[in-house]
């Protein structure tokens, strides 16, 4: 209540029309009590009602803010839902940054509620109940779009210019070949400059001797080129470079038993590289079985995945498929039409390791043990793994299972049996009850890499490169299972060795020295 206001409208009215227009708004006011304490709590506990945040017109610098949507977010995604980020303005730090916001709308909070109150309209003349279960069910289904699309990267071209094997040096004039296998390799050929100034006078006696000279000057450096030639000779090196071409044999075509030990020196090569000239570059077929509440991670494992191959130049084919439509994948995922035996696959899970004796979880209230589980799975790519030249799969979720010994042993069962040609090589698992998939997402990209490179040595190379990845093997144990050998489990524990703050034992005492 006030007193009457006795002046004019002119007399009242201050500033635009635009300020003086009437707008639908909510407000919220999240003072000091709401972000610390029972209230934060209570706001946490009815987020886990829900399956949406809307954030609408409110700025996201504020560190507390930030702290609170992001809690919040976790909550909701819980629920298989999504966080909606309504504002014009970009988000500082980009979408990166802010990874708990699933999508961004670049409109004014204006235009949002009347979406939301249009859509609502929609639905009660249709008849729709608004109320029960389903409300919301698909109504946010067009703006976060949880599908992720198959990737696919071109090989490419390869290189056929000349080139040192080891360095990729193209400079033709610092390049010899290999007399048995014909590989071409860069050498130093400074104190070869006399020889070569020569041999330029004589086929080409018209040009001035200012330019023969200049053959005098050699840009590579010592360490540069890959090869000296005679360094480890006895007697030091006396032949001519043209002798030397001649009888050229790289260290791979060397005859040690008959031969001795090689004469020149050779720099540590500076790269490593699988691709054989003439031979197809390593293939990977990717297959990501996700949880619809994963597909975050899902997505992110898709493009660094995508990402590092394509970088090396290497094709790779990244499959998709959200668990919860398992059953449309039935009649089989199309093939493709790489040669059989020239591809690796990996597949990789995302969902929840359940308590007990449940298994996986495959939907929202269905779950399969361990055998039941993999054979449901990888019947729907049954036609394309059988062409894979070796098949791993790794295990993105809760450990819960894998501490089921009944669990393992059926695992170890299944995949001991080797009666079907999709039939999975090895399998790697997560021992954290807890586990968040995030931490372990640039791990798996780093193996699909790896696993082409040394291949031999998959069990090893795929235990070091866990154990040097800080963050991997600081969130989770592992637990390796492969067709003819028991369960092992690799546990990461550097304080574990010796009690904390105590010296360790003399190297002496423990040696029994006569």
């Amino acid at each position: 209540m006030s007193e009457p206001d006795t002046k004019t409208s002119k007399e009242r009215r201050k500033g635009t029309d635009a300020t003086r227009a009437l707008r639908p708004a909510v407000q919220c006011n999240l003072g000091s009590q709401m972000l610390l304490g029972q209230e934060r709590q209570a706001v946490k506990e009815a987020a886990g009602k829900c399956q949406l945040l809307l954030i609408i017109g409110i700025s996201l610098k504020d560190p507390d803010i930030l702290d609170l949507t992001r809690e919040l977010g976790e909550v909701i995604r819980s629920n298989y839902g999504g966080v909606v980020y309504c504002d014009s303005r970009a988000l500082r730090g980009g979408q990166s940054t802010h990874d708990h916001i699933d999508f961004h709308l670049r409109v004014e909070p204006e235009v949002v509620i009347e979406g939301m109150l249009s859509a609502l309209d929609k639905v009660n003349n249709e008849g729709m109940q608004v109320d029960g279960e389903d409300h919301t069910a698909d109504m946010w289904f067009d703006i976060i779009n949880n599908e992720i699309p198959r990737v696919s990267c071109p090989e490419e071209p390869e290189y056929m210019e000349p080139r040192c094997s080891y360095c990729n040096c193209d400079v033709l004039e610092y390049l010899i070949p290999c007399t048995k296998c014909h590989l071409l390799f860069c050498y130093r050929r400074t104190e070869y400059l006399a020889e070569l100034s020569a041999n330029t006078a004589q086929s080409h006696p018209e040009e001035p001797k200012a330019e023969a000279n200049d053959n005098e000057f050699d840009p590579f450096e010592f360490d540069l080129a890959c090869f000296v030639f005679d360094r480890f000779a006895r007697g030091g090196s006396s032949r001519t470079l043209e002798s030397i071409k001649a009888s050229f044999e790289c260290p791979d075509c060397w005859d040690f038993p008959s031969a001795g030990l090689y004469p020149h020196f050779v720099r540590a090569m500076p790269r490593l590289t699988v691709e054989r000239l003439g031979e197809p570059s390593p293939r990977l077929v990717l297959l990501v079985y996700y949880l619809e509440q994963f597909w975050p991670a899902a997505n992110q494992l898709c493009a660094l995945l995508s990402g590092r191959w394509k970088s090396n130049g290497w094709p790779c084919h990244i499959i998709p498929i959200k668990l919860e439509c398992l059953a449309e994948h039935q009649k089989g995922i199309d093939d493709l039409a790489w040669e059989e035996k020239s591809f690796d696959a990996m597949v990789v899970y995302l969902t929840h390791g359940l308590t007990g004796e449940q298994g996986y979880q495959v939907g929202h209230q269905t779950a399969l043990r361990a055998a039941q589980f993999f054979d449901q799975t990888l019947q729907v790519a049954q036609a394309l793994l059988s062409k894979a030249r070796v098949r791993r799969g790794f295990l993105i979720c809760c450990g819960h299972p894998l501490f089921s010994p009944p669990m393992v042993s059926e695992m170890q069962v299944w995949i001991d049996r080797n009666n079907s040609p999709s039939q999975l090589d090895s399998i790697v698992g997560c021992l954290n009850r807890r586990m968040s998939p995030g931490y372990i997402v640039n791990l798996i990209s780093k193996l699909s890499t790896r696993l082409v490179e040394q291949d031999d040595w998959a069990r090893e190379v795929m235990f070091e490169t866990w154990l040097t990845d800080s963050i991997a093997r600081t969130h989770s144990d592992l637990l390796h299972l492969a067709p003819g050998r028991s369960a092992e489990m690799w546990l990461y524990a550097p304080f574990q060795s010796r009690p904390l703050g105590k010296p360790l034992p003399g190297f002496t005492a423990h040696l029994q020295v006569p």
